[in-house]
């Protein structure tokens, strides 16, 4: 049940970003509904997942390095969601797994 919700979240809406220049890793889901981004955050508690939800931009956002890995760890992008790389915005220009995205931005605190 708390994967099936998580999932929900941050593979349909959710997004994983990072740059090395900035440092800035982050994990965001987005919802309208703020008693569901409050329900997110308190699953995630579950998991000594820290999480910071946004009412005024309808999104939750798990950052820092022990928090994305208990992310990976424990509930991770399902197998198969991509991001669209074909959308103007994209900073990778290609399709690629949410799930490959978050491993490269762990892999890039080494």
């Amino acid at each position: 049940m708390v994967n099936l919700i998580a999932h929900s979240v941050f593979d349909d809406e959710g997004s994983i970003y990072f740059q090395n220049k900035t440092n800035i890793k982050t994990i965001r889901g987005y919802q309208y509904n703020d008693k569901i981004l409050y329900l997110v955050q308190k699953l995630l508690e579950n998991f000594q997942i820290e999480s910071k939800v946004s009412t005024r931009f309808n999104e939750i956002v798990i950052s820092c390095r022990k928090n994305l890995e208990k992310f990976a760890r424990e509930i991770n992008f399902s197998s198969g969601v991509k991001i669209n790389g074909n959308r103007s915005n994209s900073i990778w220009k290609k399709d690629l797994e949410k799930r490959e995205i978050l491993r490269m931005a762990l892999a890039s605190y080494l």
